[in-house]
């Protein structure tokens, strides 16, 4: 771990700048805080342990609404799948 940066600042850098944006409702289907940054702990704890999954470990990333993730509902855009 080169520590220039920590998964757990990136990972809320990206959440403050991704809710501040005024069009958030139209890029974002949903949004998993929580889970961000408890993967990004994650992420931060395997890099100090000498254990990271690879190079872009702990780099935030968004999900498309068409991957299936548990615990979250999978609704690919459509009206038919919209979550009530």
């Amino acid at each position: 771990m080169a520590g220039l940066i920590s998964p757990v600042d990136l990972t809320d850098a990206y959440l403050e700048t991704a809710d501040r944006h005024p069009d958030r409702d139209l890029i974002f289907a949903r949004m998993t805080p929580a889970r961000a940054r408890s993967e990004a702990i994650a992420a931060h704890d395997r890099a100090r342990a000498g254990l990271r999954r690879g190079l872009l470990d702990g780099v935030a990333i968004s999900w498309k609404d068409n991957i299936d993730s548990a615990g979250t509902a999978t609704e690919a855009g459509s009206a038919l799948l919209a979550r009530s």
